[in-house]
């Protein structure tokens, strides 16, 4: 899901939502410090991009105004530098208009690294560093990483492993493909999330994923079930394919396990194994060496789908079955 999700849809949201939050803040103030950035909106993600951003333009505008007549590396000149910077950031004050594009960009980086954090660290790789990545740029930014940050620390880790200073985006963006295939656990959950952002303009997953997406996957299962009146093994026949099933049929994997991306397989321990990861990590390792589709589907069947009364409306369950009819097509 992650590659689908609806960025018109956020964009909007991003914007109605910032637009609430400033005509509250700015109705009685002028101009916003930093203490009060802090303590912006109840989402501290949120408040920490923003930081992040103001953190950024200064690295900027330092650099610009580099001159090629001094030398910048000089102790006394970057311990100036940094005593400039943190008096600086004690004297933070923005007025709304200069304020606002920062902070839609915020809620924008705060949606992406709760709701699909594999589209956010990309999207980060190719827009703050460009051609090359410095590995003091990435530590830098931990700080800032206060949702799935237990991902951004594993990318750290391979970066300090390839034991270099500096790292192409293609190279980048490797690694982070290893940190997500090697990492067997869950992004953190976004139900707090959904509740804190909903709590000014109201979020659901129609609006992070677009309703259009899970109706054609609602589609696809409806139209397996119209097929046969039996059973779900024998629905299973559609050459049609889901979102997490395009990947796998595209890269030609035979594993379920491999397929699957953090967020995937948070929805569906979330979604289909009441949050149970042993669970689920037990039913894909059945599967993936499972020889026979019957079987799988009959496993699945049995042990989860009808103990647990699984919607076979709800895309979660349409993914699912898809991937097993994908792993033995």
């Amino acid at each position: 899901m992650e590659s689908k999700l609806n960025r018109p849809g956020l964009e909007k949201y991003s914007g109605e939502f910032t637009d609430k939050v400033l005509n509250a803040f700015y109705a009685s103030r002028y101009k916003i410090k930093g203490p009060e950035i802090l303590e912006l909106t109840e989402v501290a993600q949120l408040n920490y991009f923003i930081l992040k951003s103001l953190f950024e333009s200064w690295q900027n505008e330092s650099a610009n105004l580099r001159s090629p007549y001094f030398d910048y590396e000089n102790e006394e000149v970057v311990n100036s530098m940094d005593q400039l910077m943190n008096a600086l950031s004690r004297n933070i004050s923005i007025g709304r208009s200069d304020f606002e594009p920062i902070m839609q960009k915020a809620v924008l980086d705060s949606l992406l690294i709760i709701f699909s954090p594999y589209d956010f660290f990309i999207n980060e790789i190719k827009t703050s560093f460009k051609e090359q990545v410095a590995i003091e740029g990435i530590r830098q930014n931990e700080k800032y990483i206060k949702v799935n940050n237990h991902l951004y620390s594993a990318l750290i880790s391979k970066f300090e492993d390839k034991a270099s200073d500096d790292t192409s985006s293609a190279e980048a963006v490797a690694l982070l493909d290893e940190v997500f295939m090697e990492f067997k656990g869950t992004p953190d959950d976004f139900d707090p999330y959904l509740e804190s952002f909903s709590k000014v303009i109201p979020l659901n997953l129609e609006t992070i994923y677009g309703e259009e997406e899970q109706d054609e996957l609602k589609d696809i299962l409806n139209d397996k079930f119209q097929q046969s009146n039996t059973t779900v093994n024998d629905s299973l026949g559609s050459d049609e394919v889901s979102t997490v099933a395009e990947s796998l049929q595209k890269d030609g994997l035979k594993t379920i396990g491999n397929s699957l991306s953090v967020n995937q397989r948070f929805m569906f321990v979330k979604e289909l194994f009441q949050g149970d990861i042993e669970e689920f990590n037990k039913t894909i390792d059945f599967l993936d060496q499972c020889g026979d589709e019957a079987d799988a589907i009959k496993y699945v069947n049995d042990n989860y789908a009808r103990p647990n009364s699984w919607d076979f409306e709800k895309e979660e369950v349409a993914e699912f079955y898809e991937l097993i009819s994908l792993k033995f097509a």
